[in-house]
């Protein structure tokens, strides 16, 4: 005996399955990028928070000729339960290797961080205020 009504539920748990299944492996690897204060902070990644300690900026200020390019250098704390780790990062006016990425880990887990900019530049405004990070989830 065939039974269509029993047939459309099975398709539909398996509907709800699949999508499920797809949503988890998005959170896995997603990358949230986030542009905060000095003392501001963020949750992000199912409850590590991110909070920018201080920027230091020393770039070379647009329009004027520098002898030294210049570099930004943030610190960010990440923390999660009990766990926290500090890490600083610097991004380079000019041609340098600087270190703008980390790894962090947090109870067992590992989060990719990248210092993507600090704005605004100098010599553009107001001086810079703000860190954009880049956050990988693991």
């Amino acid at each position: 005996m065939f039974y269509p009504h029993l047939l459309i539920f099975l398709a539909y748990i398996l509907l709800i399955f699949y999508v499920d299944i797809g949503s988890c492996k998005g959170r896995n690897s997603s990358k949230d990028s986030v542009t905060l204060p000095v003392n501001g902070t963020r949750k992000f990644c199912r409850g590590v928070t991110l909070r920018v300690n201080s920027i230091q900026d020393s770039r070379c200020a647009a329009g004027v000729q520098c002898i030294w390019a210049g570099q930004a250098d943030v610190q960010l704390r990440l923390s999660k339960r009990r766990a926290s780790s500090t890490v600083n990062l610097t991004i380079s006016a000019g041609p340098g290797t600087h270190q703008n990425s980390a790894q962090v880990t947090l109870n067992t887990a590992s989060y990719g961080v990248t210092l993507q900019n600090v704005v605004p530049y100098p010599g553009t405004g107001s001086p810079p205020m703000k860190a954009v990070v880049q956050v990988k989830c693991p």
